[in-house]
């Protein structure tokens, strides 16, 4: 089974053997939050990031201090943005959900919206 996804994601060039065998994706992006700080966009566009998720929101209450700023100076150095919601496990996904739509609006022309999920504390 993973063959045959490796060998799909060749034959469609999704991604690519270089030399020594490496694989190179064609697409290089990452996800930032306000544990980065202030973001050098610019710099990250010249070193090929194509795309971001940011942190917009997370549990049922929180959002993320830096959302706006990023979203938006992530979008005037050309890196194609999408907003992500850190989930809870303290708290039903319904009041999450309405807090990522509060905090993000209409993201149309955007990446999908992405959930984050990590076990932590008494969850793991």
């Amino acid at each position: 089974m993973l063959a045959a996804g490796l060998f799909f994601l060749l034959k469609k060039r999704h991604l690519s053997l270089a030399e020594g065998m490496a694989l190179c994706y064609r697409w290089k992006g990452m996800d930032v939050s306000h544990y980065q700080g202030e973001i050098d966009w610019k710099h990250l566009k010249a070193q090929g990031i194509s795309f971001a998720y940011i942190k917009a929101t997370e549990g049922s209450g929180l959002s993320d201090a830096y959302f706006a700023q990023n979203f938006e100076n992530a979008e005037k150095n050309g890196v194609v943005t999408g907003a992500y919601h850190f989930f809870s496990f303290d708290s039903d996904a319904k009041t999450q959900a309405q807090n990522y739509i509060r905090a993000v609006g209409d993201l149309s022309g955007h990446l999908i919206p992405a959930i984050d999920v990590e076990y932590y504390g008494s969850y793991i």
